[in-house]
């Protein structure tokens, strides 16, 4: 006898891409914390692993979703959540490459501050995934989730201008500022792509109540 195939679970797909997120924003967190520019090389290699993984997890989730005669979600608002997430994790990774690409030798306290915002984001982003299967029996965990998402996001706004304002007020070499200010950019940038997750899973919970 035939086993049934066992239903594909988007809402798991979420919290692993959720953790994907985590795993590389954690990464980023110790990576510029405990900066070694001799390590660099490893570093870029050990992110690129966590963004490829998630890479493929997306990938069998759109193979899926291409035989779903009725997924649980509107077919485009589960893709624009799993792009938001996607993008997401490659803009962690963008740090990294930046950090790699300008020969940094070391670590502004600043961009480890702003590191561990998009950290702490993620891990709300996690916990935000695991109550969304039941988000209508769990609107306070939900609504809670998204409320510390923007609430670090305008935090990690405030530490950008403070960041950039220091930058200029104490550098004046060009390369200096030009680097400084891609990277302080991208993390500024992982910032606003936790916030665009939280977004897509408040346009979904809308357009379900």
């Amino acid at each position: 006898m035939f086993q049934k195939e066992k239903n594909y679970n988007y809402y798991e797909y979420f919290v692993k891409m959720a953790g994907f997120a985590q795993k590389a924003s954690g990464y980023l967190k110790t990576a510029l914390a405990e900066f070694d520019p001799e390590e660099i090389e490893e570093i870029r290699s050990n992110m690129h692993t966590i963004e490829h993984e998630a890479d493929m997890e997306k990938h069998t989730m759109c193979e899926q979703l291409l035989k779903e005669f009725l997924p649980p979600i509107d077919r485009d608002d589960l893709m624009d959540l799993s792009d938001a997430l996607d993008d997401l994790i490659d803009d962690i990774e963008e740090v990294i490459l930046k950090v790699f690409m300008y020969n940094v030798r070391s670590i502004r306290e600043d961009a480890i501050a702003l590191a561990d915002i998009v950290d702490q984001n993620c891990i709300h982003l996690v916990e935000l995934m695991k109550h969304f299967s039941e988000w209508k029996k769990k609107m306070p965990a939900v609504k809670q989730s998204i409320i510390e998402v923007n609430h670090s996001e305008e935090e990690g706004d405030q530490l950008y201008i403070r960041s950039m304002r220091t930058l200029y007020c104490s550098e004046s070499q060009a390369v200096v500022l030009d680097t400084w200010r891609e990277i302080f950019n991208a993390l500024e940038g992982c910032c606003d792509a936790c916030e665009h997750v939280a977004d897509a899973v408040e346009v979904i919970m809308m357009k379900n109540a």
